[in-house]
């Protein structure tokens, strides 16, 4: 069995080995960056993360060349909204593709709304899977004068969906999502007091947290990702690795058979 991972954003080609003609393929969308403040209240609300897709028995075929694309993680920005996690996908954008996480708000009257999470059944899930998951949404920033950011959603992981970022507290960050089960990525923590939101610390596809009061910024999700699961099979031959060769006139290779010229004495022809 063989398993290759792929987490750098953006654009790449996977060739197909020989002897491989199925594969397991995952993906994970990125997750949403955190909301950003630039007052001394409330908080900002924590990116959601990214969905999950997994198709267990895709077809291939051995030496072509497949396209697929990593989403780019969101960015936590100061003063403004975070922004949306990108997408991946593989072969192009209308045949699979799973969504990134949404962004957390910046800082409101009321604490910035965490992202929402894109359900499986949105028309932003591309293709037949044979199962999907979503992600978290990202928790809200408090209402408060010594604001809390919410925490960024965990993404969605090959059981279960990933769980939402905690609601930010006075003067506490909510906490960030729980992964999905398995192989999914946690979210970000929110921002405490007068600091930056957090970026998840591991795991793909997690939101960033939401800042907490002041001039500081939401903490960035992470990137998406795509693991293909596969078994090479090997090329069958005859037994002892044998082939049969033809054999006739112009026959001149190894085990090749050549017509013999008998004399009379090798015959037992006399004259």
């Amino acid at each position: 069995m063989t398993t290759e991972t792929f987490t750098t954003p953006g654009q790449g080609i996977w060739t197909c080995p020989a002897g491989v003609s199925s594969l397991q393929r995952e993906m994970w969308g990125a997750g949403g960056g955190g909301g950003g403040n630039s007052v001394t209240s409330d908080g900002a609300g924590g990116g959601a993360g990214g969905g999950y897709g997994r198709n267990d028995a895709l077809t291939v075929s051995a030496g072509n060349l497949y396209t697929y694309f990593i989403g780019t993680a969101g960015v936590g920005v100061t003063s403004l909204d975070g922004t949306t996690g990108g997408d991946t996908w593989w072969i192009d954008a209308t045949t699979y593709k799973v969504p990134g996480g949404p962004f957390g708000g910046v800082r409101v009257a009321n604490g910035g709304a965490g992202g929402t999470a894109i359900l499986t059944s949105n028309a932003a899930f591309v293709g037949t899977f044979t199962l999907k998951t979503s992600g978290g949404n990202g928790g809200n920033g408090v209402n408060n004068n010594s604001g809390g950011g919410g925490g960024g959603g965990g993404s969605g992981g090959d059981t279960t969906s990933g769980s939402a970022g905690g609601v930010g507290t006075a003067g506490t960050g909510g906490a960030g999502g729980v992964a999905g089960t398995t192989n999914g990525g946690i979210g970000g923590v929110g921002g405490s007091g007068t600091a930056n939101g957090i970026a998840p610390v591991s795991g793909n596809g997690g939101g960033g947290g939401g800042s907490g009061e002041g001039v500081v910024k939401g903490g960035d999700g992470t990137v998406g990702k795509i693991i293909l699961t596969y078994t090479i099979v090997a090329p069958t031959t005859s037994p002892g690795g044998l082939h049969h060769i033809p054999q006739g006139i112009g026959d001149t290779g190894e085990g090749a058979r050549v017509p013999q010229t008998l004399h009379p004495i090798e015959s037992g022809i006399t004259a």
